[in-house]
């Protein structure tokens, strides 16, 4: 089931994963999809920017497809098409509604067509998942459909350091994160509480911060630490929401001494960032390296 990132119950769940990271890098996620309610399908996949053309094999009933798989290349930042031919099927007399996802490209747009009426609709579509009946769309049981789902390949932050001594990115933006919740960017006043210069993003016990990011996260260096007794504890989630790997925790208490920093490398490509203090102390984050190399 998906969450959004900022639901506590979410991250409370996560928490008992554990406290490594995986250590594989990041790989794309597969480009495909999948649709309720149809039958009979053939699905098309082109790379719109390189041209190649694919025909994935008759799904017959299968729910899903994987143009990956089926021999489909890509590259970040190429565009996709992905074509379903099918009939719709909901049970005799019934109104369909044609739901799906969306996966490997972010930016969908969803076109859905009912071939034997004719009619034409953008379809609704939030995080990838993609509903016909939500942007108007009418079908029943046997009518002839096309799905058109176009997306783009998601493009990797390039290598940047936050350092929280220039701005803020809490309210301006810096290497692709965007900060929104906690006190912000200050002098904690505890010289170990900030691994360089004299400014460290600051989160009071009780507050959560959501860090945004505007491209892929593969791989992490980030100095997190208490300043005091308590933990605060860090939690990532990839586009759709959904948790990548393990949460992290501060990992000292830097009103007595500086903790090292924490290298991580994930699974799947992270795109929000959800870090809460359950502690009676303030926690900070200071040299958020992204995509180090």
């Amino acid at each position: 089931m998906r969450v959004h990132p900022g639901r506590r119950r979410l991250v409370r769940a996560t928490l008992m994963i554990g406290l490594i990271a995986c250590s594989v890098v990041a790989a794309a996620d597969p480009v495909g999809g999948s649709t309720t309610q149809t039958f009979n399908q053939r699905a098309f996949c082109r790379n719109l920017t390189s041209g190649q053309s694919i025909a994935i094999p008759p799904l017959g009933g299968a729910a899903a497809w994987d143009c990956t798989a089926n021999g489909l290349v890509t590259a970040p930042g190429d565009k996709v098409l992905q074509i379903l031919r099918g009939r719709a099927f909901c049970g005799p007399g019934n109104p369909c509604d044609i739901t799906g996802v969306v996966t490997g490209v972010e930016n969908v747009q969803a076109i859905c067509r009912n071939r034997t009426t004719g009619q034409t609709s953008l379809a609704a579509v939030i995080d990838g998942d993609f509903d016909c009946a939500a942007g108007g769309f009418a079908t029943t049981t046997g009518d002839n459909l096309q799905l058109q789902l176009r997306g783009d390949l998601p493009v990797p932050l390039p290598t940047c350091t936050i350092d929280f001594e220039v701005g803020c990115p809490d309210t301006s933006p810096q290497c692709g994160a965007s900060f929104a919740g906690g006190t912000g960017c200050r002098i904690a006043g505890l010289p170990f509480c900030y691994s360089t210069g004299v400014f460290g993003y600051e989160i009071g016990p009780g507050d959560v911060t959501t860090i945004t990011l505007d491209g892929e996260l593969l791989t992490l260096d980030v100095f997190f630490a208490s300043g005091g007794p308590g933990q605060g504890t860090m939690t990532f989630f990839d586009a759709a929401g959904d948790p990548v790997d393990a949460p992290i925790f501060t990992n000292g208490d830097c009103a007595a001494a500086m903790p090292p920093s924490q290298q991580l490398s994930f699974s799947r490509a992270v795109r929000t960032i959800v870090v809460e203090n359950d502690g009676p102390s303030n926690i900070y984050i200071d040299t958020f390296i992204v995509n180090p190399p």
